[in-house]
């Protein structure tokens, strides 16, 4: 039987699980999941160990939908057959690419017909999520757009009080994240993008860019200098993103907007690139 269905069934069911009894081909599909807040780890009373269970429902029908979208009982991935194995196995290759319709997103002010469960759910989760392709909601007012878990799962409406809402990225966004950003943008509402200060963060900004034009911005602070990223930066990093990074997009990002191109030139004279997490007290409040 599919590992995967396996996992998910169980989780679906209830079913409290050990690490023990997950594949090690799904260690990274769990990890995920842990980042995500789909599920989270307790410990029984009376076992020493600890259990995976579902700590958010509505992340993970979401996530179930995606890897799943005929469903738990769908014979497919119930049927041993040596047919059904060869078309998981294309599967995983990439044959047959499903898409992510989830966003993961923090909705910290009321605002409209949509946003109050969408609010509520992130007081009471500490995050919310919709399925893009089937949920009427968009930002409105203004957002923060944020390219890592980690920064991301610490965003709160206390620290991003000026913020209505946080969307998660996870690195290069996807093209269905960025349409919704713009079906946002388009009614009215303003992005501001929190990246890493490196080449790639630029250049994330720059595809988010070229849809929504003057309704997102690039987060930079001044002060945010040349000794700022000699001191805090990584020099390994730059070297690595200087030879991997589309410098042609960069450009045409930074003719455009000015803390784009600050941050490029900071980058390029300091020789340094800045993570996300080194800069956490100069975003939040």
């Amino acid at each position: 039987m599919n590992p995967k269905w396996r996992l998910f069934n169980k989780l679906n069911s209830g079913v409290l699980i050990s690490h023990n009894d997950v594949p090690k081909s799904l260690h990274s599909t769990i990890n995920e999941m842990l980042k995500r807040g789909v599920v989270t780890k307790i410990k029984p009373k009376g076992n020493r160990k600890f259990k995976y269970v579902v700590s958010n429902d509505a992340l993970f029908q979401i996530m179930l939908k995606s890897e799943f979208p005929e469903g738990l009982d769908s014979l497919e991935f119930e049927n041993n057959s040596r047919e059904s194995s060869a078309k998981r196995e294309r599967d995983s290759k990439g044959a047959s690419v499903k898409v992510d319709s989830s966003l993961l997103l923090k909705v910290f002010k009321s605002n409209g017909k949509h946003t109050d469960d969408l609010v509520r759910m992130t007081k009471n989760h500490g995050l919310a999520a919709i399925d893009i392709e089937s949920s009427k909601f968009t930002a409105k007012g203004k957002w923060v757009s944020i390219e890592n878990h980690e920064t991301f799962h610490f965003c709160n409406e206390n620290n991003c009080s000026e913020y209505d809402g946080a969307i998660l990225l996870s690195g290069n966004p996807s093209a269905m994240r960025v349409s919704w950003m713009k079906k946002s943008a388009d009614e009215g509402c303003k992005f501001v993008h929190f990246a890493d200060l490196d080449f790639f963060g630029i250049e994330h900004f720059g595809s988010i860019k070229e849809s929504l034009f003057d309704s997102i911005d690039l987060w930079n602070s001044p002060l945010i200098d040349v000794d700022f990223y000699q001191k805090h930066g990584d020099k390994e990093l730059f070297e690595k993103q200087k030879t991997e990074a589309n410098l042609k997009k960069i450009e045409k990002t930074i003719i455009g907007n000015v803390n784009a191109r600050e941050i490029f030139e900071n980058i390029t004279k300091s020789g340094f690139c800045i993570h996300q997490e080194l800069i956490h007290n100069l975003f939040f409040d």
